[in-house]
């Protein structure tokens, strides 16, 4: 039998709780968006990994930091 969706929730919210850092399985997708855009530099490469058909939603998991923005603007100059 395949595990359904509502037991990896459950799973993650039991454990990550045991272990003091409740967290769900879709901040786990934000981080590993997050860290492959940073590594890589790729939207499309990372919206495949992800699954996705498309790179506009690929820029919701991702997170730029203030100090990424800051030397990308700097880099401008």
């Amino acid at each position: 039998m395949r595990i359904t969706t509502i037991s990896v929730d459950r799973l993650v919210k039991k454990y990550s709780t045991a272990f003091g850092r409740p967290t769900t399985p879709h901040k786990f997708r934000h981080s590993l968006a997050t860290e492959l855009i940073q590594k890589t530099g790729s939207e499309t490469l990372v919206a495949s990994i992800l699954g996705q058909t498309t790179t506009s939603a690929t820029r919701l998991y991702t997170h730029i930091t203030a100090n990424e923005r800051k030397n990308i603007m700097e880099s401008m100059q």
